[in-house]
């Protein structure tokens, strides 16, 4: 890596509707996980807390059971060296989990292990079950298990014609990705979380826990790109979208709605786009900061070598349009 790969943190807390309520809050959040020294802990400042989506904090589906999807990447030399995304997370760390298995997997492959004489290469997506037994914590907080007793009471005798719920039996709630990257000496790392949509079907896998979607790496001779998507997580799933950008962004690529078949409407029940995504460009002469959302908000934060810096990007305008902007780091 070249002389310019100075070490730096990069948190964000998702792109949806944050409530402006607690903006003070969520700043306060994004501040105490930058002030950490390793992306374990940062993980655990964002994950235990109950104003994200992700462990703690996830979102229930339809059967009140809530869970986490995450990958992992780690990156020496310009070579992916770890690749894991873990499914089904029954924990308040989904990061740490990730962790663990992958200090499992070092030992399962390593030389003379049984995986290594059979010839087996080693897994890129697991399901948490697969691990040894663990405690499990409990995920659902009172306020969302409340929300969905409810949900489920109405759901239960009230159909709409196209078979879904009624939108007004929907909580409000961030419904989208927590993301972590990390440069520290000379190594890349990055990580990316979910509980997915309230009151999914259950087994659905969000867009963190896929590979190439919710997270992606590339290297194109000297350029480095490291992408975290967050949003609508079916949408950016079909897309293939952290992949697709972090080839593409040197070249300036746009999206637009009519390319893809996208899920996710508006008021008036036609398609949009709504995601957000933050990209990490590494290159010999600099590193940049780069961020795109189409949603009402977009919060993330980062720490350099001149400081820590939050940024609570906001859109009025409910349109397709992207806001975006660059920082130097």
């Amino acid at each position: 890596m070249a002389n310019a790969c100075e070490d730096v943190l990069v948190v964000h807390i998702g792109a949806g509707f944050h409530s402006p309520k607690l903006t003070t809050a969520y700043r306060k959040l994004l501040k105490s996980s930058l002030t950490q020294d390793s992306i374990k802990s940062t993980s655990c400042v964002i994950e235990k807390s109950l104003l994200t989506n992700t462990g703690k904090g996830s979102n229930v589906d339809r059967e009140g059971h809530a869970s986490s999807d995450a990958t992992y990447l780690q990156i020496k030399g310009k070579n992916v060296v770890k690749a894991l995304s873990l499914i089904n997370i029954c924990d308040e760390n989904p990061t740490n989990q990730i962790l663990e298995a992958n200090e499992w997997l070092d030992m399962e492959f390593s030389g003379g292990s049984l995986s290594s004489q059979f010839g087996l290469s080693r897994p890129t997506s697991l399901h948490h079950s697969t691990l040894q037994a663990k405690r499990r914590h409990s995920l659902v907080n009172d306020v969302t298990h409340s929300e969905t007793e409810s949900a489920s009471e109405h759901h239960s005798g009230e159909i709409d014609d196209d078979g879904g719920p009624h939108s007004d039996l929907i909580p409000c709630t961030i419904e989208d990705t927590v993301g972590i990257a990390e440069i520290k000496e000379e190594v890349i790392t990055a990580v990316t979380s979910s509980g997915g949509n309230f009151f999914k079907i259950p087994g659905r896998v969000s867009c963190a826990g896929i590979m190439g979607a919710g997270i992606a790496y590339s290297c194109k001779d000297q350029i480095q790109v490291i992408t975290i998507c967050t949003g609508n997580g079916d949408d950016i799933t079909r897309m293939g979208l952290a992949g697709f950008l972090s080839e593409q962004i040197a070249t300036q690529v746009s999206i637009t709605s009519d390319q893809y078949f996208l899920s996710s409407v508006d008021s008036q029940g036609n398609p949009r786009i709504y995601l957000g995504a933050i990209v990490l460009l590494i290159t010999p002469e600099y590193q940049r900061l780069l961020f795109c959302h189409s949603t009402e908000s977009f919060y993330f934060g980062f720490k350099s070598k001149n400081g820590i810096e939050i940024v609570m990007s906001r859109k009025d305008a409910k349109t397709d349009d992207f806001l975006h902007g660059e920082y130097r780091l």
